[in-house]
């Protein structure tokens, strides 16, 4: 998969260890479609050993979060009528 950029983080489960995450995009066939998706690509020991194999991560002193917003109205091609609920009072 190719991701947008890389990212060495410190691990939040192991102190000492550095992990390397790759971000891009949910593709088009997913639920989660278009969304960012932040996925493990491994473990280091050191911030050195990690951008020695991954040399274009740039390093994060904290955790970077994923952005999860969808946003404030639902994408064009939603259908209310379609999910299977109504709240017009027409039940």
């Amino acid at each position: 998969m190719k991701y947008d950029y890389l990212a060495v983080e410190p691990s939040k489960y192991k102190a000492g260890e550095f992990v390397v995450y790759g971000f891009g995009r949910y593709p088009k066939y997913s639920v989660n479609r278009g969304m960012q998706k932040k996925t493990y690509l491994e473990s280091f020991g050191s911030v050195k050993a990690a951008l020695e194999k991954y040399p274009d991560a740039n390093v994060s002193s904290g955790i970077r979060p994923v952005e999860s917003d969808p946003g404030p109205v639902p994408p064009a091609w939603f259908d209310a009528s379609a999910a299977g609920e109504s709240w017009g009072g027409d039940y």
